[in-house]
């Protein structure tokens, strides 16, 4: 009885990773042309598993999903440790350095799920130009879950 609830619930995740896919890869897929900036992007779940992604060699897209993953767990630690409240619910993270620019932002979708979207972009970019990506990113996604939910 436990595998077959095991087999389930992997059953349903794989269908709402399908489906998320499905509807942000044409999304992301989009951006080089309107942002040249943007060297890759990559959409996953809180919990480290891949939704859609762009610029990324086959063979790294799972462990940089884990990593994705994994830098919003440990910034939100981060923020925690600085505040003196007991929960916080993350919302962007910038990274500069030398060789490029980094932004993540937590996607809130209408069906009470998040997404995390980390983005790279050259070295210079504006933290707006980031900031917007981010934000239409996830403004697209909504509208495409409230299109798929209606």
């Amino acid at each position: 009885m436990k595998n077959n609830t095991i087999h389930k619930k992997t059953k349903v995740l794989e269908e709402a990773l399908q489906a998320y896919g499905n509807m942000a890869a044409p999304i992301i897929e989009t951006l080089p042309q309107k942002v040249p900036q943007l060297q890759s992007a990559m959409l996953c779940t809180l919990e480290g598993f891949n939704v859609c992604s762009l610029g990324f060699e086959e063979d790294n897209i799972t462990r940089m999903a884990a990593v994705s993953s994994s830098l919003y767990a440990m910034s939100t630690s981060v923020v925690l440790a600085f505040s003196d409240k007991k929960a916080s619910e993350l919302d962007t993270i910038s990274i500069t350095s030398d060789l490029v620019n980094i932004f993540g932002k937590r996607i809130d979708i209408p069906d009470g799920k998040s997404l995390i979207l980390l983005t790279a972009f050259e070295k210079g970019t504006k933290l707006g130009m980031q900031q917007y990506t981010a934000q239409y990113i996830e403004d697209e996604l909504s509208k495409k879950t409230q299109e798929q939910n209606d």
